[in-house]
């Protein structure tokens, strides 16, 4: 019996371990440890990280910036409104073709010649502003170039993209520090009349909110620009070069929320429940003090106090029905009624209320505009901005 036992335990001693040691369909033994060594792990995880990085890549790049730089807001006021700076940067408009023969050479060119640091980030934007225009038919064809800086600064033309990576060469080549910001518009402002329908069909998931801007730091204070918001085919403007945070905030999102500089960062909800309310808004030093949100729900009139301590501005409100349909037009406005005047009342020198009485139940825009009594050849009224009020059964 013993003399049993002990062969026994001798051929399980020779026979392999089941558990270590299988044959697959084609009779090869694998050695299925073999996957738990630590090297395939470590492999394993850094495939896993690359696709989430890749998957990611805004809001990982966003998260990057934001712990390395850890930006605050400003504590020194920039020049905005540029009120005595009205006009492109002399060393812009008199650049001769020989300084533009690549992007270091306009970096070294503005560096050399201009030392105050907020003119000299001015002479970037508006370099970039009259350097490119704005390529439409991405919009319309779908069609997307490369939007890198050495390719835009060659063709002349780019899409916001394009405006923010070359605006970031051109600073980095002087030495400055900025960054590369994306992030999302309000909604009214994306650009549903240039945008076909078929390729809105197309790709209805699309985001066609996304959009790209700039910080830079100066002085070691951080400020926001927008170059392609700053671009027209008629005129030339600087609303949106360091321009107050509360402005920006009103219509810029970026993935990272330290990147509004601001100590009461928008969360998404509160971002698109805003005022839709215009640089000069905030250029006229103005103050919304009632309707503080885009949209407001009244029984038959809407009211809306201002502080305005400008003499010289004169503020009127109309009103418009629209209509919404989303499925098409993506929150496209269409007039379906002409407009009426609100009333205006001033209940102090510097404190105005506007009242608008609608005549039936249903969604208005009122648009809040004003006049320069000061001003004589002024033609068009400046817009300061729009509010929404939904009018429940009358």
């Amino acid at each position: 019996m013993f003399h049993k036992i002990k062969t026994y335990l001798g051929r399980q001693k020779l026979q392999p371990r089941s558990s270590k040691f299988k044959k697959n369909r084609f009779g090869v033994k694998i050695n299925h440890n073999q996957w738990f060594k630590p090297q395939y792990i470590i492999g394993f995880l850094t495939l896993f990280l690359v696709l989430i990085v890749e998957g990611n890549q805004n809001w990982f790049s966003s998260e990057m910036t934001a712990r390395m730089y850890q930006p605050i807001p400003a504590t020194i006021e920039s020049p905005w409104p540029w009120q005595e700076k009205t006009e492109i940067h002399d060393l812009i408009a008199n650049i001769h073709p020989n300084t533009e023969t690549d992007i270091q050479s306009v970096a070294n060119y503005i560096k050399t010649n201009e030392l105050d640091p907020f003119l000299r980030i001015k002479a970037v934007h508006d370099y970039v502003v009259t350097k490119l225009t704005y390529d439409v038919a991405v919009l319309e064809t779908g069609v997307r170039p490369s939007q890198e800086a050495r390719d835009v600064f060659k063709t002349g033309q780019a899409v916001c993209e394009g405006y923010a990576k070359l605006f970031e060469a051109i600073a980095k080549a002087m030495g400055e520090d900025v960054i590369y910001l994306e992030g999302d518009v309000r909604r009214e402002f994306a650009p549903n009349d240039v945008i076909p329908l078929n390729l809105k069909f197309l790709d209805l998931s699309y985001n066609w909110t996304r959009h790209a801007w700039n910080a830079v730091k100066i002085e070691e204070n951080w400020y926001l620009v927008d170059t392609t918001w700053d671009d027209s085919e008629t005129s030339y403007y600087t609303d949106y070069l360091m321009p107050p945070e509360r402005m920006m905030n009103i219509s810029h999102l970026p993935d990272n929320e330290n990147w509004q500089l601001s100590y009461t960062p928008n969360s998404p909800e509160k971002f698109e429940k805003q005022p839709l309310l215009t640089p000069d808004f905030f250029k006229y030093e103005l103050e919304l003090l009632s309707a503080l949100q885009y949209n407001n729900q009244v029984e038959n009139t809407g009211k809306i106090r201002i502080e305005n301590k400008n003499n010289s501005l004169e503020i009127v409100a109309l009103y418009q029905e629209i209509e919404k349909d989303k499925l098409l037009n993506f929150g496209k406005k269409e007039i379906t009624e002409e407009s009426g005047k609100c009333d205006r009342e001033k209940n102090s020198p510097e404190e105005i209320t506007i009242s608008c009485q609608f005549p039936k139940s249903g969604v208005y825009q009122v648009s809040m505009l004003s006049f320069d009594k000061v001003n004589t050849n002024q033609i068009n009224p400046i817009p300061l901005g729009e509010l929404q009020f939904t009018v429940s059964d009358l």
